[in-house]
């Protein structure tokens, strides 16, 4: 799904959290190629020296990707934050004899907490990262909603998010599998729906099927493409393709 497609003077900046894995790198390339300012950031977080860990390895697979996209790297040393939010308050719950959910504290305090404020510090528009989950305006207010493929759904894991976070987060599967297909982030970072008659006449041209592969199962509205013209908002390259086709379609970094 394309959100968007701004021209050189007025592109919007996303800072991706880039993990060295497939989820982030993937929502990296598909952001590039859709014509977003994309800064690749690997975030270091603390780990005792008694314990081995591959964060060198996977901090070099994120610079070589980011080589590949031909986008910014910058590693950003959050140590501090991940060792009180995270590490001192699991062992914490451990010793009371709770359960503790470090993950759900590694998003609030440090994805989305520690990246998050200095990412708008930098003057990003929005941060992107490799969670599977839906980000959906509601009458007013966003609210995050479980992942279409329940089996990939990490949403419990972002429950923390305030709204000015929702408003200002891209998600992997937003970007990868049109989770709002039928919407787009404009330049001020407002998500509107693309009008109805529009997507009538595209799936009138298009005869309700997918354009690749002519399949009827699991469509969706994909390459939306919105720009001003005379204060109004048009699109080109509206299209549909079948779940299977967009995701194909879309998996490739090179």
């Amino acid at each position: 799904m394309v959100l968007g497609s701004l021209n050189s003077k007025s592109k919007i900046k996303v800072y991706v959290g880039m993990s060295g894995g497939v989820d982030s790198s993937v929502s990296a390339a598909l952001l590039k190629k859709q014509g977003y300012d994309v800064t690749g950031v690997f975030i270091k977080v603390w780990q005792p020296k008694f314990f081995e860990c591959t964060w060198k390895q996977d901090r070099l697979d994120a610079m070589r990707v980011c080589a590949k996209l031909d986008i910014p790297f910058v590693t950003l040393n959050l140590e501090k934050e991940y060792k009180k939010e995270v590490v001192d308050y699991m062992i914490r719950e451990y010793k009371v004899g709770k359960t503790p959910n470090p993950d759900v504290m590694c998003n609030k305090y440090v994805k989305f907490g520690g990246f998050f404020d200095w990412a708008m510090k930098q003057g990003a528009d929005f941060v992107a990262t490799g969670h599977y989950a839906q980000v959906k305006k509601e009458k007013e207010k966003m609210q995050i909603l479980a992942g279409t493929d329940k089996n990939k759904d990490q949403s419990y894991f972002l429950w923390t998010l305030t709204q000015k976070q929702l408003s200002k987060t891209i998600l992997k599967e937003l970007i990868q599998e049109g989770a709002i297909s039928n919407q787009f982030i404009d330049k001020q970072g407002k998500r509107e729906p693309i009008p109805q008659e529009i997507m009538d006449q595209v799936w009138n041209r298009d005869g309700g099927k997918c354009v690749k592969c002519g399949s009827q199962q699991r469509l969706e509205f994909d390459h939306i493409i919105p720009f001003s013209k005379g204060g109004a908002t048009t699109y080109r390259n509206l299209q549909i393709l079948c779940k299977s086709c967009n995701i194909d379609k879309s998996n490739s970094i090179g």
